[in-house]
């Protein structure tokens, strides 16, 4: 998985660097216009109340397709992350009962 991350991300600065010298623009530029709809897609999704699936947001990428949160799929992350807390929140507990002891 690694591996195809970092061939991914060196075809992306293969492809920002054409388009740059293409349109006479800065890489800098083009990498930020590159990622600006996922920053977008990060700050819609993050707009979402944990458990509430109304709140969150469809959100279209273009070329690649929509992202869409399911309900079931957000009560169910919901649940885990509730089980996540739970869980850790013991282990803290046993923790400080064994060392007070």
């Amino acid at each position: 998985m690694a591996k195809l991350i970092k061939r991914m991300q060196k075809k992306v600065e293969r492809i920002v660097k054409e388009i740059a010298q293409e349109y006479h623009l800065p890489e800098f530029v083009v990498k930020a216009i590159v990622e600006s709809q996922f920053q977008c897609a990060r700050e819609a999704t993050k707009q979402g109340k944990t458990g509430d699936p109304e709140t969150f947001l469809n959100v279209r990428l273009r070329h690649l397709g929509l992202l869409v949160a399911k309900p079931g799929k957000v009560k169910k992350l919901h649940n885990l992350k509730l089980n996540k807390l739970e869980t850790n929140e013991e282990d803290s507990d046993t923790m400080n009962n064994t060392n007070g002891n």
